[in-house]
């Protein structure tokens, strides 16, 4: 046999960027992937990591684009048992979906993961949308800095049922961003417990099951955009009798 069969991506100046037409696959079988740089992998139908991704060195952005070119068909896939595991420094995901089998370790820093479409929904928890981060799948990230999901252009996000255990290793805060036009961040159906959370919509924030933050604040902004004219809702709506609890200010 060969040896190490190991892949190794070394830094450039500033970086390297690595493009797919369709999909990217990393595999290196019975050996490992190790990157000592900034990296960024773009692709245009999916990402699939086959094996185990370890940064050699700490503070160099992890980047993957996994749905750049027709949005809404391009998947970032970790496989059962492997990991992306950054030494303490930022990753961000952009895709459609996620299919995290394996785990997100981010150490000290941020994990952010974004919609590759404007407009695009997430669900957090019990329910799906066009991208579904399962209770199984939040609970492989970890990341010190605190956990990012959303953006300015993303759609609604609705949360169902996220556990202690399933984001205690999201860190410092959760930030949920819904800043397309007229979207809403929604908490549905069961409680939700994180860290801490921060949470912004264009267009209102629907609190429709308890929430808890066992760490620090609990911050509910339901018009990101400060207009009071453009959009119909720009409320923070509870419904029912909900407990909302803070460990930190509220």
């Amino acid at each position: 046999g060969d040896s190490p069969n190991n892949l190794s991506i070394t830094d450039a100046a500033n970086g390297m960027k690595f493009t797919a037409k369709t999909t990217f696959t990393l595999e290196a079988t019975t050996g490992s992937i190790a990157y000592s740089g900034s990296i960024t992998l773009i692709a245009g139908s999916g990402i699939i990591i086959q094996d185990a991704i370890t940064a050699a060195v700490a503070n160099k952005k992890l980047t993957f684009d996994a749905d750049y070119e027709s949005e809404g068909d391009g998947s970032m896939t970790v496989q059962t048992g492997k990991s992306i595991t950054s030494n303490d420094s930022d990753i961000t995901i952009t895709a459609w979906d996620l299919d995290m089998d394996g785990s997100l370790i981010a150490g000290t820093k941020e994990l952010s993961i974004h919609g590759s479409k404007t407009s695009q929904t997430i669900g957090i928890g019990d329910t799906a949308k066009d991208m579904h981060i399962t209770p199984l799948e939040l609970a492989r990230m970890s990341a010190e800095d605190g956990f990012r999901l959303g953006a300015s252009s993303g759609g609604s996000i609705t949360v169902h049922g996220v556990t202690q255990a399933t984001s205690n290793a999201l860190g410092a805060i959760t930030t949920l961003v819904a800043g397309g036009d007229n979207h809403q961040v929604v908490f549905a159906t069961l409680a939700s417990t994180f860290n801490a959370l921060a949470v912004q919509a264009d267009n209102g924030v629907l609190v429709q099951a308890d929430m808890t933050t066992d760490v620090g604040v609990l911050t509910l902004n339901g018009d990101m955009d400060d207009s009071s004219t453009e959009d119909s809702h720009n409320k923070i709506a509870i419904g029912g009798r909900r407990t909302l609890t803070s460990k930190g200010q509220m």
